[in-house]
């Protein structure tokens, strides 16, 4: 959905079961050129920004974030992972190497550590995994936290054109089989795009069709 306009751009339709994520590669990529997408937490599996990324667009995706189990313990965002130089960084300033396994253990920094008690129970002591999508998550998480108004403003009419395409009896999808009721949101989203266009001035000049948006 194009957020300005509130019009349709790329439609499909899955199983129920279908996680949100899945059809979001190919709808993005009808387009031709590299995109700024906001979208909910939905969105935010890590090898989903990986392929946003690699594809060249920038996302603005709300963040997958855990909490620690236990209140007022460290979370992993307290630890400063440096991929580059493979180490991370706890909260008592001790430095432990990822080692092969992607994993950086703290184990005999954690004896007498002062700060062991809000970080691990573990008798090993705290260890940390350095995923594959690392980078790609903390990018999204720093273009989130530096573009708030991004989100706040954008989200809002994506839930507006939802709203308009299961308005009614089009909560339920009329058909049978899934090449039928894809045929039918394709048809429907086209009719909530012309009234949308319509609504925006939509009127017709010597150099064509244009739009009049208020």
């Amino acid at each position: 959905m194009e957020p300005e306009t509130g019009l349709v751009t790329e439609a499909d339709l899955t199983p129920a079961n279908t996680p949100d994520s899945e059809p979001a590669p190919d709808l993005i990529a009808q387009g031709e050129t590299p995109c700024e997408i906001v979208a909910d937490s939905a969105y935010g599996s890590e090898p989903l920004l990986q392929t946003f990324e690699e594809a060249g667009h920038s996302t603005v995706i709300k963040p997958n974030t855990r909490k620690p189990r236990i209140k007022d313990r460290y979370h992993r965002d307290d630890f400063m992972i440096n991929t580059g130089g493979r180490t991370v960084t706890c909260p008592a300033r001790h430095t432990a190497r990822i080692r092969p396994g992607n994993t950086a253990s703290f184990s005999k920094r954690c004896n007498g550590c002062p700060l062991r008690a809000r970080c691990t129970t573990a008798k090993p002591g705290r260890i940390i995994v350095v995923d594959e999508y690392h980078d790609h998550r903390e990018a999204n998480k720093a273009r989130f936290r530096d573009n708030p108004d991004t989100y706040r403003t954008y989200r809002p009419p994506v839930e507006r054109t939802i709203a308009w395409l299961t308005r009614g009896k089009a909560r339920r999808v009329p058909y049978r089989g899934l090449q039928h009721n894809r045929q039918w949101l394709t048809t429907r989203a086209a009719s909530i795009n012309l009234q949308r266009l319509i609504n925006l001035g939509l009127t017709h000049t010597t150099a064509g069709w244009a739009t009049n948006p208020t």
